[in-house]
């Protein structure tokens, strides 16, 4: 079984990618979320790989470290409705630390603008994963703590609806909440984060 592929970034395309190991090229299913990080074409690059044999084909899916293959491992095995498709359209929205707070927080409404989403998949996510998610990806305290508080959290989500993506969003108003004081409400963290990017 495949866990892992080494070798030259052949092709590259939002979804996909080919991986040419000593000349054979290998086709690489991957989020959008692993697309952004990959290398130029020509420079080498490594996937941790989980293979999903069936009867008439053979797909590989590729992520650059152990704890993205395992969040989708979990999802296409403790998620039912959840296939690898649809857990890479999860994991090409929400990257691991954002997937892993929105079940923390129960956040189902988050889940559920995900394309192929419904409301019952998202539900479903948070109880299945809930559990498993904790003892995968421990929280770091500063983290939960900034988080917890519902307006910074609803600011992050806003900023996300813009097209913000996750990382960006979360320094920004981390950073509005730093100048302004943490009890601002959500539309006053908005109105500065939106003045001063």
């Amino acid at each position: 079984m495949i866990v892992s592929l080494e070798g030259i970034l052949q092709e590259q395309s939002p979804l996909r990618c080919v991986v040419n190991v000593h000349g054979i090229g290998y086709e690489v299913h991957v989020p959008l979320t692993v697309n952004e990080k990959l290398p130029p074409l020509g420079q080498t690059i490594k996937f941790y790989i989980h293979p999903i044999y069936r009867a008439d084909s053979q797909d590989l899916y590729g992520f650059l470290n152990q704890e993205d293959r395992q969040l989708f491992q979990l999802l296409i095995g403790k998620v039912s409705g959840v296939g690898p498709k649809c857990a890479i359209s999860i994991l090409s929205r929400l990257e691991r630390n954002a997937l892993r707070q929105a079940i923390a927080q129960r956040n189902t409404s988050l889940l559920s603008q995900i394309p192929g989403i419904g409301k019952k998949t998202a539900e479903r996510i948070v109880i299945e994963l809930s559990d498993a998610a904790k003892k995968l990806y421990p929280e770091t305290p500063e983290l939960t703590n900034a988080l917890s508080s519902s307006p910074l959290q609803d600011a992050i989500t806003a900023l996300m609806t813009l097209g913000y993506k996750l990382q960006d969003a979360e320094k920004i108003i981390m950073k509005s909440s730093q100048c302004i004081g943490e009890q601002a409400s959500t539309e006053v963290l908005l109105r500065h984060a939106l003045r001063n990017t």
